[in-house]
């Protein structure tokens, strides 16, 4: 958790913030989803429709299950932050 306690433009005039994950091969056969693609996609290493038509928007939780058991992630932003912020998504 990172909390700033003052106003972050007195020091900064950009910044980026990247969230993302990364898996073992342990993840293989997996079902991926969030917030925004409730309808997952299967963790195989092959691009198929799911993954290809993945929206990647800003998400408010992320999470991955399988045989390994599962990760749940949630990601808030205040939406004093947000106000200020242009949201460039990009799935590679």
């Amino acid at each position: 958790m990172l909390k700033v306690p003052f106003k972050l433009d007195t020091v900064l005039s950009s910044a980026v913030i990247r969230i993302g994950t990364e898996y073992t091969s342990a993840a293989a056969g997996s079902i991926a989803m969030n917030s925004q693609n409730p309808a997952g996609f299967l963790v195989n290493g092959k691009m198929d429709d799911g993954e290809k038509s993945f929206n990647p928007s800003l998400d408010s939780w992320r999470v991955i299950y399988g045989d390994f058991g599962a990760f749940l992630c949630r990601t808030v932003f205040s939406p004093e932050l947000l106000k200020h912020c242009e949201n460039h998504t990009r799935h590679t």
